[in-house]
């Protein structure tokens, strides 16, 4: 389960949407969320608890439109080792219905919610969209290749092979340094010796 949440999200299960001057911005839709923890953990294998919602603002436009806003709390737990994660998340509607706009403000609230908890679980639950060199293009597109990529990137960081081996140590220069040492001092002490004979 943990190299699996630690790979990266397939290609097939990231969406994408305009973003500010004119990007691309890659996510994780809710329920690619909740297909992949029902993937690893099973479909009873984890549960999201509400901790709390709330009203952050509910107005009425120049066009009679209800304009509302909600914040959440959510609990997302992996059943079987008891880990859980929390985090908040937020959601706005305008629709000209009351219940529709709070209807679909407070779930957009508990989703973006629980994709923020779910997040922190690893790369494959949304952690490695906050990578700025991570992008839909360089998502792999199967699991082959993404637990592929995660036994090369691992290799290369800092937890992995390359960065563990120990360069030997050249001893040559030490020696040679070390050796002449002792011989400088004993010739620097004769030449006192015999300064101070010839004083004498």
């Amino acid at each position: 389960i943990a190299k699996l949440l630690a790979t990266k999200p397939l290609r097939a299960e990231l969406s994408t949407r305009p973003g500010p001057g004119g990007k691309k911005l890659t996510y994780l839709s809710g329920d690619s969320v909740t297909r992949t923890l029902n993937d690893i953990f099973g479909f009873d294998g984890w549960c999201l608890e509400v901790k709390e919602t709330r009203k952050e603002c509910c107005e009425r436009d120049d066009k009679k439109r209800y304009c509302v806003s909600y914040t959440a709390l959510v609990r997302v737990t992996h059943r079987a080792s008891g880990a859980f994660k929390e985090d908040c998340g937020s959601g706005d509607s305008t629709d000209r219905s009351l219940a529709t706009a709070v209807n679909h403000a407070l779930k957009a609230s508990v989703t973006d919610a629980m994709k923020r908890a779910a997040r922190h679980f690893g790369d494959k639950l949304g952690n490695s969209l906050y990578e700025s060199s991570f992008s839909i293009k360089k998502a792999p597109v199967d699991l082959k290749n993404a637990l592929t990529m995660h036994d090369i990137e691992r290799a290369k960081s800092k937890f992995g092979f390359e960065k563990d081996r120990k360069k030997p140590v050249n001893t040559s220069n030490t020696s040679s340094t070390s050796n002449l040492g002792p011989s400088s001092k004993n010739v620097n002490a004769n030449a006192s010796v015999n300064s101070y004979a010839n004083v004498n």
